[in-house]
């Protein structure tokens, strides 16, 4: 008889333990931004109105491609020197831009220059572009 009891009660326990309320565990839902395949942070020297491509890749918490996020595009300056200076990802999660590098102040011959893409409150935002813009004495 002790040998059912204790059986009952181990099925009850194992009935009771299963019937718990089960909650997943926890999805980080803030997205990420990276650099895209093929694309790199630092630019070779540029001109004064070089265009080049800049992209962003969005994905989710989980790593998942994000679609329909508004990536914004800043160089510092009021007017930003991207086109276009927001872009929406894709179904991929890519956003892309064309930078067009800003003409050198009379008298300087080398700057620094950089875009940054930014999605509010996403993780690695902002993702930042770089170059040293020179002008040509020689060409």
């Amino acid at each position: 008889m002790q040998r059912t009891v204790l059986g009952g009660l181990m099925l009850g326990l194992a009935l009771v333990a299963g019937c718990q309320q089960y909650e997943p565990p926890p999805i980080n839902l803030t997205p990420r931004l990276d650099y895209p395949s093929g694309f790199a942070a630092d630019f070779p020297h540029l001109n004064p109105g070089d265009t080049v491509t800049v992209a962003v890749r969005v994905t989710t918490g989980n790593g998942k491609p994000a679609a329909g996020v508004e990536v914004i595009w800043d160089d510092g300056y009021v007017t930003p020197a991207v086109l276009p200076f927001r872009s929406t990802t894709d179904a991929a999660g890519i956003a892309t831009g064309q930078w067009i590098t800003r003409a050198l102040p009379s008298g300087v011959f080398s700057q620094r220059q950089w875009v940054r893409a930014l999605v509010p409150g996403a993780d690695n935002s902002p993702l930042e572009y770089r170059s040293i813009v020179t002008r040509c004495t020689r060409c």
